[in-house]
């Protein structure tokens, strides 16, 4: 007979659980039968270089200082998350369906102009990608979550915590990562984010809601930036146009490379760690 700590174990199960989220995404239903996916879970001393890597991507976008806000205070607390990361290939098509979805007449001239078209380093996934094996890597995110979820841990499927994992060395061969924290053992964590909610003022938020306004919030707003397409060809950019005063290119540029090269000092680090442990 035994008395046992039942926090201490609910916090040990998490990996059990990440094992059986693992388990789900590899039995999930797919369309094609052709996407390779890839898993890989992170634990405790590992998950810091994720962390840092969060931090400084927060400096683009909200929804990464956000997450990283999360993480650390979980982290800290002594109730880490595991992070399940979800990996895919969805940038090259052996199908041959010839559908059209992509915006390319055929799968080959969309494999051709993936081929030789380099993608922003700090784009969420890369594209161009087919469709149907995004169908089928979102299907497998997707039991990953009901996993989570039928085991009564809270979770929710990040692209900031795969993006900042991918940044740093994680499934190179990858364009998509997206990364599922497990914990910490409370409700909604993920979703009520109280660190980040802590550290925003009304004012903070008031100014966030008005920029939004002219989308009506039918744009994704985590970034922090109304980004909505206002002209024919919105990709050449700029993209962002909301109530608020215009921004500088060059400010945003050298923001932009300044973040690059904390992303490749945290990968360094990383694998000098990695090389230390044998």
């Amino acid at each position: 007979m035994a008395v046992y700590d039942g926090n201490r174990m609910a916090q040990e199960e998490l990996l059990d659980v990440a094992k059986n989220c693992a388990q789900a995404v590899l039995k999930s239903s797919q369309i094609t039968g052709r996407l390779k996916l890839q898993l890989q879970i992170i634990t405790g001393e590992d998950l810091e270089p994720i962390m840092s890597a969060l931090a400084a991507l927060g400096k683009l976008d909200l929804f990464n200082m956000a997450s990283a806000m999360c993480w650390t205070r979980a982290y800290y607390e002594g109730k880490p998350p595991v992070l399940l990361l979800i990996g895919a290939n969805a940038r090259h098509s052996e199908l041959n369906w010839n559908c059209g979805a992509c915006g390319f007449r055929t799968c080959a001239e969309f494999n051709r102009y993936a081929e030789k078209t380099t993608p922003d380093p700090l784009m969420m996934g890369d594209g161009p990608t087919c469709h149907w094996l995004s169908l089928d890597y979102s299907a497998a995110c997707c039991w990953a979550c009901a996993t989570a979820w039928s085991h009564n841990v809270t979770n929710r499927i990040e692209i900031a915590s795969g993006m900042a994992a991918r940044h740093i060395g994680y499934m190179p061969e990858c364009n998509y990562v997206l990364g599922l924290p497990l914990g910490p053992c409370e409700d909604l964590f993920w979703y009520s984010r109280a660190a980040f909610q802590d550290m925003m003022t009304y004012d903070l938020s008031m100014n966030n809601l008005v920029e939004a306004f002219p989308s009506h919030f039918a744009a994704f707003f985590g970034s922090g930036k109304n980004e909505i397409k206002w002209k024919d060809d919105w990709w050449t950019g700029p993209k962002h146009r909301g109530l608020e005063p215009p921004r500088d290119p060059s400010i945003a540029e050298s923001i932009r490379n300044e973040v690059l090269e904390e992303l490749e000092k945290i990968r360094k680090k990383k694998e000098d760690r990695d090389r230390s442990r044998g």
